[in-house]
């Protein structure tokens, strides 16, 4: 049987927590939480799969894929850090080890992205993208277009 978290609130305003994971399971809960959120934050720095393709094939500019490079491997660094520091907890300490990431490169890769910007609907996907913003109206994807007009001359 697996353990559990279960935290209980009850009317009378008293709260019990209750946590049945032996310290394997809570280990590998926490390791399987954060290999999701490095992998969240590669994606959302823009490194996909696209970006590391095109790296190995050569298509984007030296400079940018050492910046990428290094990002990735600060992040695994990290990684490799807080699964030491996790693996030495015990299992009431271990949803509280946080993990230390890098911040993400500004700069050149964003000012790549919005020079390939060329239509309205690109600049749409870009916001949606890198800011998180679900619509965008037609005047401000005009205004992302005039800066990409001006990054590309």
């Amino acid at each position: 049987m697996r353990g559990t978290k279960r935290f209980y609130n009850y009317l009378d305003g008293t709260t019990q927590f209750e946590d049945t994971r032996t310290i394997d399971e809570a280990h590998q809960e926490n390791l399987t939480r954060i290999r999701e959120l490095i992998t969240a934050k590669i994606l959302e720095a823009g490194y996909d799969e696209i970006w590391q393709r095109n790296a190995a094939m050569g298509v984007i500019d030296e400079e940018q894929v050492e910046a990428g490079r290094a990002f990735i491997a600060n992040l695994r660094t990290a990684y490799h850090d807080y699964k030491a520091r996790l693996l030495a907890s015990t299992r009431d300490e271990a949803d509280a080890v946080p993990l230390v990431a890098p911040p993400v490169p500004e700069g050149l890769w964003t000012l790549l992205l919005l020079s390939k910007l060329t239509t309205p609907k690109s600049a749409v996907s870009f916001c949606g993208r890198i800011c998180g913003i679900s619509m965008v109206c037609s005047a401000t994807a005009a205004a992302i277009m005039n800066i990409c007009g001006s990054l590309q001359s």
